[in-house]
């Protein structure tokens, strides 16, 4: 079961192979939201995977879980990494930056689904709940405004129009 939400998580990666930093990181949360949209249970089951491997995968398979979030954490560092590297991320420590990146985003993704369960007042619409949850995790990396906001109204766009399919929303 963990081998769906590590091959989801790899393709919206690969995915979004070309574009810049930020935008690859803009691309990989909005699929994730739009997963997240679509099976909110599923996600949040992938999405505690790394705090849980233990319990979930047992004696026997835990390391394999631990290691395909460690990858994934991997994976985040180095697009922060190139994202420092060309000047649209401030330097930081890339591997704690994409700790926090995930928490940020897992944190806000929960919330949201709380309003999925209708636990909540919703937002106007998920365009508006997934521009919330991203403002936090750009801020957190200290992206500037311009820059994170330009990167989500190009995928917003990209959907509208019948662009790449990112898989989302």
């Amino acid at each position: 079961m963990s081998d769906v939400g590590y091959l989801f998580s790899n393709a919206l990666l690969k995915n979004a192979e070309g574009l810049n930093p930020v935008e690859r990181l803009m691309v990989y949360t909005y699929g994730l939201f739009g997963a997240n949209r679509e099976s909110p249970r599923m996600m949040q089951f992938y999405i505690r995977v790394p705090f849980d491997a233990y319990t979930i995968f047992g004696l026997e398979q835990w390391k394999d879980g631990a290691l395909k979030s460690f990858i994934h954490r991997e994976a985040l560092a180095t697009i922060i990494e190139q994202g420092i590297a060309q000047g649209t991320i401030p330097a930081t420590n890339p591997s704690a930056a994409a700790n926090s990146f995930w928490t940020v985003f897992v944190a806000n993704l929960f919330e949201y689904s709380k309003l999925i369960l209708e636990e909540q007042a919703p937002y106007k619409n998920d365009g508006e709940a997934f521009r919330e949850t991203v403002r936090f995790c750009f801020q957190g990396l200290g992206v500037d405004n311009s820059v994170w906001n330009e990167c989500f109204e190009k995928v917003i766009q990209n959907k509208l129009n019948g662009g790449p399919i990112y898989e989302g929303l």
